[in-house]
């Protein structure tokens, strides 16, 4: 391994480790299929959450809207001490079932023991266009001026009175619009999530302050559909062009929040991880560079034979980067 990795490394456990390529279970193939979920049962926690292992299609009032979501609670929760928490987005279009099977975060989970979260978008209709309003994108969402910063604030406000809920190791990931919603949470609610994890997304929210650090861990590839090098291009529910950051730029913005001292960067393959480490509070911030890596989640079992996005898995190294970066 690149010696001037150990360094961050050592400095800001920065995993990159030897590359992993999806196994079988891990993930599936799309962001749509057949629901393999429970409604709530007895045994429900505060405010009705339940609280016995088990997956759950759960829903709740939030801004006008009935809004719903997946809750996995690993076999290993017994109450009786604090798990983290990780909540996943799907992208523009998906469902909250098409993402726990492409990121297999759910069966992770049970091995490694915290509590997982999948929010459903807002579309025109149920189960069609399902979108994440983050300021200038995406669809419905955007268009309608839906409130989903009160819907996820609420939502981490009834996880956190029904579960035992670790709130220094809240964590954030999203694949495309999801993770839009991604940088859209580390800017909005810093006080609240101590980690983010954006894949093949964009900084699409003006006036990003966020209130303390917040470590951050991107993937995105060279031939994304989200241009890796920027540039301008509509998005779902507006045919007015919108401006993209290089997601380079979008990376060092997040590094010079967390006030980042050190950087390396290293190879592999197809692979590149530029990590900054030195970073106030614990902090950390890092960037895996697919070449030639699409619009996709590394590491997806769905994906071509050939592609590049298989030589890593994001959440295998999303997993390990957040859990060695709790809220300080």
């Amino acid at each position: 391994m690149d010696p001037r990795l150990l360094i961050i490394l050592a400095a800001g456990a920065i995993l990159f480790g030897c590359l992993y390529e999806a196994q079988p279970g891990d993930a599936s193939a799309a962001e749509n299929g057949q629901d393999q979920t429970n409604q709530s049962v007895a045994g429900a926690g505060g405010d009705g959450i339940p609280t016995a292992p088990g997956t759950y299609r759960e829903s709740m009032e939030s801004g006008g809207y009935s809004r719903t979501f997946l809750l996995h609670i690993p076999q290993s929760y017994d109450g009786s001490r604090p798990y983290p928490l990780i909540l996943v987005f799907h992208g523009h279009g998906g469902t909250a079932e098409g993402i726990a099977r492409t990121s297999g975060f759910s069966a992770l989970s049970e091995r490694e023991g915290f509590i997982v979260a999948y929010p459903q978008g807002l579309g025109m209709q149920e189960g069609q266009g399902a979108s994440w309003n983050v300021g200038d994108c995406c669809g419905f969402a955007m268009g309608d001026s839906v409130d989903d910063l009160g819907f996820v604030s609420s939502l981490m406000d009834r996880l956190e009175d029904g579960l035992n809920v670790d709130r220094k190791r809240i964590y954030v990931a999203g694949m495309s619009n999801g993770g839009m919603m991604s940088y859209f949470l580390g800017c909005s609610l810093a006080d609240r999530v101590a980690a983010i994890a954006p894949v093949s997304g964009a900084m699409m929210s003006p006036g990003c302050q966020p209130s303390r650090p917040v470590s951050v861990i991107a993937f995105h590839g060279t031939a994304d559909s989200i241009p890796y090098e920027g540039g301008s291009k509509p998005v779902p529910g507006s045919s007015e062009p919108r401006e993209f950051l290089p997601v380079r730029s979008e990376i060092g913005f997040w590094a010079g929040v967390d006030g980042c001292t050190g950087f390396a960067n290293a190879t592999e393959g197809n692979i590149s991880l530029e990590a900054y480490a030195g970073c106030r509070d614990g902090t950390a911030v890092a960037l895996f560079t697919i070449i030639n890596g699409t619009h996709s989640w590394p590491g997806s079992a769905s994906l071509p034979p050939d592609s590049t996005d298989r030589e890593i898995s994001a959440t295998k190294r999303i997993w390990e980067f957040f859990r060695a970066h709790p809220k300080s």
